[in-house]
């Protein structure tokens, strides 16, 4: 028999995100590229998806929540309760044609929730990134008569995104998802100039705050059937899309001079302008996605997706970054050994941003593996643990290169609260 009090199940689902809320307002990022548009776009991958070169529109299991498709949801059990959380680094050589930096940074990236509500319809609800911005650029000069003056540009913040999806089982094959997500943050953009040789002499500050809001929706597709002799193969096919949609933003200027003291503290002498830019729409593009997944059942996986993204109808405030349209494209595979499963992809992104004639692609290799936990007949848990090695940018024309190892480490556990045996 099943016993399911709803209520109950939406406020402990609630309080578990709330919880866990604040740690992404702490997200910290390290990439010059997030300076444009709304920063570095997350890209809303489960741990398992990330492991298989972020390939997710094909992919469904009881045992993946997997938000990039929102109809892969449905796969769950009727008599489940899925969790799943993940935490990532990033280890990153920032590299010009003269320099070279090194840095690093580890997040809370992900937590998410899924639950049955009728026999055909499922429920899950996420709190993930959006997007980051995460810069810090020193440049010089020398000017005659002032002397050397250093210029500071910094970039921190990001969006947030509160997932809401629910996804529905239309007859034996057909699931349909649909994301209702909340879209929320700030970003905050600085330049500051100062005189490093004369330590009285005030510094100047120009920030550009931005905070945005707004609803956001994808819709998703998946369709799934088994084949072969006894049924040991499967196959599904899933698409998404997400049409031009816009978020409300609102941008501040403050402006003014300061002190740095021996003690850490700055001393503001003046706010030369401190400007409310007023209210304004931030427009999102428009994408499309497309991917399948071939199992041998319980042995093996292979599969490819492929999103396209109408990035030159963004805009910001009604102006416009010159963004060109992006392409991704996924590959990725796993093998079960016993209860373990070995996964291993390849992504390359044909980014948006173009610069000085040349374009930022991105390109990695990931790996990694789901390790059984616990399993008996209510509680299976996995522990995901990833690596993705890959570059981004170029050093030609006076752009940088990014050389990156990305660490994931994920929890997920699948609890039968919903079963109760029954005695005769």
């Amino acid at each position: 028999m099943r016993k399911v009090n709803m209520f109950k199940l939406l406020l402990l689902s609630a309080i578990t995100l709330t919880t866990f809320s604040n740690s992404f307002a702490q997200l910290r990022n390290n990439s010059p590229y997030s300076r444009f548009g709304i920063g570095d776009i997350y890209n809303n991958e489960s741990g398992i998806s990330r492991m298989m070169g972020g390939i997710s529109y094909g992919l469904q299991s009881p045992f993946i929540i997997n938000s990039k498709n929102p109809a892969s949801v449905a796969a769950m059990d009727s008599g489940s309760f899925l969790f799943d959380a993940g935490y990532s680094g990033n280890l990153t050589r920032t590299s010009s044609a003269l320099s070279k930096s090194n840095s690093n940074y580890f997040n809370l990236d992900y937590i998410k929730v899924a639950f049955p509500v009728t026999n055909w319809w499922r429920a899950s609800l996420g709190l993930s990134p959006y997007s980051n911005v995460g810069y810090n650029v020193l440049t010089h000069d020398y000017v005659d008569s002032i002397g050397n003056i250093e210029y500071s540009y910094l970039g921190d913040g990001g969006l947030n995104r509160f997932s809401w999806i629910n996804a529905f089982k239309i007859g034996k094959n057909l699931s349909l998802g649909i994301n209702s997500s909340y879209i929320f943050g700030n970003i905050n953009y600085k330049r500051v100039s100062y005189l490093p040789d004369n330590i009285n002499a005030y510094s100047f500050r120009i920030t550009n705050s931005t905070h945005a809001k707004g609803l956001y929706f994808d819709l998703g597709l998946q369709y799934t059937d088994t084949f072969g002799v006894s049924k040991k193969y499967s196959y599904t096919f899933g698409t998404v899309f997400s049409n031009n949609q816009s978020i409300s933003g609102s941008s501040r200027i403050l402006a003014e001079t300061y002190l740095d003291a021996s003690t850490g503290y700055q001393y503001v002498k003046d706010t030369i302008q401190n400007i409310n830019s007023g209210e304004g729409k931030i427009n999102l593009p428009m994408y499309f996605g497309a991917g399948f997944v071939f199992n041998k059942l319980n042995k093996w996986s292979l599969g490819a997706d492929f999103t396209y993204k109408n990035w030159q109808n963004y805009s910001a405030f009604n102006s416009n970054d010159s963004f060109r349209n992006s392409l991704n494209l996924n590959l990725g595979a796993s093998y079960k050994i016993n209860e373990t499963y070995l996964r291993l992809g390849i992504r390359y992104f044909d980014s948006y941003l173009a610069l000085n004639g040349n374009k930022i692609n991105n390109l990695g290799i990931s790996f990694g593996s789901s390790i059984p936990l616990r399993q008996n007949s209510l509680t299976f848990s996995y522990l995901n643990v990833g690596v993705e090695i890959g570059q981004m940018g170029t050093t030609a024309n006076g752009l940088l290169r990014q050389d990156y190892i990305k660490l994931f480490l994920g929890l997920t556990i699948k609890n039968n609260w919903f079963s109760k045996l029954k005695y005769q």
